[in-house]
């Protein structure tokens, strides 16, 4: 019991000793809890000697409403922030320009604070430095302020940047940029043109083709050579596909009748091949003047499918020296067209009055990854009749073909076309007689006809194959 009672007694004794000790000078605090103590004893009258009388003044290290008040605060309003950007930016108040003996100093004045120094990049001619937080306060422009220097541009853009822009006359100059205490300074140097690099430099290139689609600068008639026609003595007139599509032509008379030096002979009701050259006749008892890819064709009835013909060539002139003997009017060679390198496919279906139709499909490409084999396939039907009586065809072709490239500039085209012509036609040649009839080679008729009565043709049919 006496032991309990003495060891309470000793701790609060010390507790007692660290109480005291805490409101004397034994307890150590940090300077602002002291800062805060003493000014707390002073208004309350806490302190030792003089201090126990209370002060109030406050103490000028305390955060009083005076001293809030002087403290940056942020933007309340658009308004507001606006101004505090503005407050950040430097103006250029003046730009001057001195010649010096390397070339030029622009200068760049400002009322308060340095620019920050910008980058410089060259484009083109011009030699450009965008300095950031800037404006200005009147744009600047010099034309030739020396002997090298074409313009120099000083110029506010958008986002609070200023631009300066110094263009050389022959290549971009360069500069030296240096900050200063109330401004910038750029010192130019005058460019080396010949010092420009070649990749530098803007280089404008273009590339243009010639569209042969209506007018073809080639043909092989006249020399058996692709040879371009500017030197070829002869006169040659080319129809090219083109123009065939364009007219929509369905026989080889219809795509030569724009061709100067070439009439129509007269036919049986649109199908015969007969046609006139510079005056001399291409029908029966003349000599062959049809030639196709620069071998005699039949010569008389036009067997040959338009759809098969990638263009015409008519040689006007003599052309015996090339073909043998041959009428001195001239030759019409028809091109057939060759197998592509790229994909082609083509399925049509046309129709016309007086029971007109035509279906056609053509079919063209790679039969290898590397373009050495290449194919083509045409094929049409033709059943047509016409404003004559007793006048009405029958067409069918067909006509596949390869080739083979074997280099550059060697290719082996095999081909095969197969063209049958059934034909109903009509002798369009007659004479009228006193009594208001018209006479031909078979019989007398009414002139309401217009022609002779019907005489059948045999079928006008060929095959075409070779390399």
């Amino acid at each position: 019991m006496c032991l309990w009672w003495f060891a309470n007694s000793v701790r609060s004794a010390l507790v007692v000793v660290v109480l005291a000790g805490g409101f004397g000078h034994g307890l150590v605090l940090p300077g602002w809890a002291q800062e805060v103590g003493e000014i707390g004893n002073r208004e309350w009258g806490m302190g030792n000697g003089a201090e126990q009388q209370s002060d109030s003044t406050p103490d000028s290290r305390l955060l009083t409403p005076d001293s809030l008040s002087n403290l940056d605060q942020p933007a309340a309003t658009v308004e507001e922030w606006l101004a505090q950007i503005q407050a950040s930016l430097t103006q250029i108040t003046r730009v001057r320009i001195e010649t010096t003996d390397a070339g030029l100093q622009v200068i760049l004045e400002t009322a308060d604070g340095a620019l920050n120094v910008p980058e410089t990049r060259a484009i083109g001619n011009a030699l450009i430095a965008d300095i950031p937080n800037a404006t200005i306060a009147e744009e600047f422009s010099q034309a030739n302020p020396i002997e090298g220097i074409a313009l120099v541009n000083v110029t506010q853009l958008p986002g609070d940047r200023v631009r300066v822009a110094i263009t050389g006359t022959d290549a971009p100059p360069s500069a030296e940029v240096t900050s200063e205490v109330q401004g910038l300074v750029l010192t130019v140097m005058l460019g080396d043109a010949s010092a420009v690099a070649e990749e530098d430099a803007i280089q404008v290139v273009v590339t243009g083709e010639q569209d042969e689609g209506h007018n073809p600068r080639r043909a092989s008639t006249a020399t058996r050579t692709d040879t371009p026609l500017r030197d070829i003595p002869q006169s040659i007139t080319v129809v090219p596909r083109q123009v065939l599509d364009d007219r929509n032509v369905r026989s080889v008379n219809q795509a030569v009748e724009t061709v100067a030096g070439v009439i129509d002979n007269g036919d049986d009701g649109g199908y015969a091949g007969d046609r006139i050259i510079r005056g001399f006749s291409q029908g029966f008892g003349a000599a062959p003047a049809n030639l196709r890819n620069g071998y005699r064709d039949v010569n008389y009835y036009s067997v040959t499918p338009i759809g098969t013909i990638e263009q015409i060539e008519v040689l006007r002139g003599p052309a015996s020296v090339l073909f043998g003997a041959l009428e001195p009017g001239g030759v019409i060679n028809v091109i057939t067209r060759q197998p592509l390198s790229e994909p082609f496919y083509e399925i049509a279906f046309e129709a016309g009055s007086y029971g007109f139709y035509q279906p056609n499909i053509d079919l063209s490409g790679p039969l290898t990854v590397d373009d050495t084999l290449l194919y083509r396939f045409i094929a049409s039907y033709q059943n047509a009749d016409s404003f004559q009586d007793f006048v009405n065809s029958e067409r069918i072709t067909v006509a596949p073909s390869v080739t083979l490239n074997l280099g550059d500039r060697t290719s082996l085209n095999f081909y095969y076309e197969y063209a049958d012509l059934f034909l109903d036609s009509i002798q369009t040649y007659s004479f009228a007689l006193s009594n208001g009839s018209l006479r031909g080679c078979l019989k007398r008729f009414e002139v309401s006809n217009l022609c002779q009565p019907p005489h059948h043709n045999p079928n006008h049919g060929k095959v075409d194959q070779g390399f």
